[in-house]
């Protein structure tokens, strides 16, 4: 099981690459398994995404994105996507990384 899950994962990469033997992953390894497992194109996910420019963003509001929080400081973004919008974007040279949001800590638990 573990193994056809790992596959799972792997086929999803590559063809969210848009290509066979693409060698550009920038779907989070836990967001890539979410995708997977299926639930349908049109369950929601909490992301953020790493864009190559800050310009870039204006690319994928084009697509239809609609960012909740754009950030100064990095390139990027937090939105509110479907399974098929991520799998849409991840495609885009535009998009650096996509990744779950979710709590970061700079340290341990206090």
């Amino acid at each position: 099981m573990k193994l056809f899950r790992m596959f799972a994962v792997s086929l999803l990469l590559v063809c969210a690459n848009g290509a066979i033997g693409g060698t550009l992953m920038n779907i989070e390894t836990d967001l890539a398994e979410q995708l997977a497992a299926g639930s349908g194109e049109a369950r929601e996910f909490s992301v953020i995404v790493t864009l190559q420019r800050a310009e870039d963003v204006s690319v994928l509001v084009a697509q239809g994105v609609r960012p909740a929080n754009v950030f100064g400081s990095i390139p990027g973004f937090a939105a509110t996507l479907t399974a098929a919008q991520i799998k849409s974007i991840a495609k885009l040279p535009q998009v650096k990384f996509i990744e779950l949001d979710r709590e970061a800590r700079a340290i341990g638990p206090r």
